[in-house]
């Protein structure tokens, strides 16, 4: 027998029409306008421009489920939360938690309150950083706090390292599979943060609440350039020799999967200009304090995702990338792939950023 017997849009509206469970709301409904780019501006961008943030909300769902590692959720009634699988660009439809089957054998029952912080990427460092921490914060700020967390299984060294820094210990983690279902006698499904498509202004505010960090209006230049060189995927083929060139206009070339996460909220604390290649930790400038900077993104021409130009324009900052970016709203998902770009065009486009920002008062 399959799972799945119907649907909702939301959480927030199966409690409204079964007058189960309870919802609270964190944040309001917010329009977010994203600045034209400094640099590698597009037709694709500037139809991203603007968006709105829904209504943050919190809900306790009884007796739910939670699906894999992705938080697919199912009521006690057995109706899928389209909002818990729902991609830009990917149907609906095509979510497996649709074909998810009753449990053959006794599945997980937990017997209290269990926070759900799976979600699409939880295991992409970016994607935990901007959706699943906020996700944390969202539900503290409701007034709850559960008594564990669903969380995927076998996370890696960084996953529970964040987990440790919001308190969340080892005792307090539920390990989900990708076929697992877990039900709770209290679920509690916090609202995505829109990352990596339109990122809720609340977000920033999450990881600055959750790190101890602070806004700040300070006029220092402190400018990092976020390696990709000892990734697997996604890398620059010819960043290393763009080293010199970004030394030289001031830059600290650093790789961030050889430190703490501690390190790393610490040294992009007080940046007011962060670049690297596409995914290499460029979500971290919703942690950044200063309320003003530049965010630069290098980007293969036809891979155009919206993910920094939002996190620029909520965290108030400039946004530019090095590629023209003319392609149409169908394309631009090829983004596994390494990049294959002559320094001296990323260089260029860069140059020209740094100078429209720095001219700004």
């Amino acid at each position: 027998m399959f799972i799945v017997r119907g649907f909702s849009q939301s959480a927030a509206d199966w409690v409204a029409a079964s007058g189960t469970g309870e919802v609270y709301t964190v944040a309001p409904p917010t329009l977010v306008r994203c600045s034209s780019p400094f640099a590698g501006s597009g037709t694709k961008l500037s139809r991203l421009n603007s968006y709105v943030s829904p209504a943050a909300h919190v809900s306790r769902l009884p007796n739910a489920r939670c699906i894999g590692t992705d938080g697919a959720i199912v009521t006690m009634d057995g109706l899928l939360l389209l909002s818990t699988v729902q991609r830009f660009a990917v149907p609906i439809a095509a979510n497996r938690a649709w074909d998810h089957l009753e449990p053959s054998g006794q599945e997980y029952v937990f017997d209290g309150t269990l926070g759900v912080m799976t979600h699409h990427g939880s295991q992409n460092f970016c994607h935990v950083l901007a959706d699943g921490l906020p996700r944390i914060w969202l539900v503290r700020k409701s007034g709850i706090e559960p008594d564990a967390w669903v969380v995927p299984a076998r996370p890696a060294g960084w996953f529970s390292e964040l987990l440790d820094l919001v308190d969340i210990p080892e005792k307090r983690r539920v390990y989900v599979e990708a076929g697992s279902t877990v039900t709770a006698r209290n679920l509690i499904v916090p609202e995505r943060s829109g990352f990596a498509l339109a990122v809720a202004p609340w977000a920033r505010t999450a990881l600055l609440d959750l790190f101890g960090l602070c806004d700040s209006t300070g006029s220092t230049e402190d400018r990092v350039w976020i390696s990709r060189e000892m990734a697997d995927r996604r890398r620059w083929i010819q960043e290393r020799d763009a080293w010199l060139s970004l030394e030289d206009r001031g830059f600290e070339i650093c790789t961030f999967e050889e430190r703490t996460i501690e390190w790393q909220y610490r040294r992009i604390a007080n940046c007011n200009v962060i670049a690297g290649p596409h995914g290499a930790g460029l979500a971290w400038g919703l942690a950044a304090q200063s309320l003003s900077g530049l965010l630069f993104e290098v980007a293969n021409t036809n891979v155009v995702h919206n993910d920094y130009q939002a996190v620029a324009a909520v965290a108030g900052w400039r946004y530019a990338r090095s590629s023209h970016a003319d392609v149409p709203m169908s394309v631009g998902d090829d983004y596994l792939l390494d990049l294959d770009i002559e320094p001296t065009e990323v260089i260029s486009q860069l140059d020209i950023a740094l100078r429209r920002w720095q001219k700004e008062p």
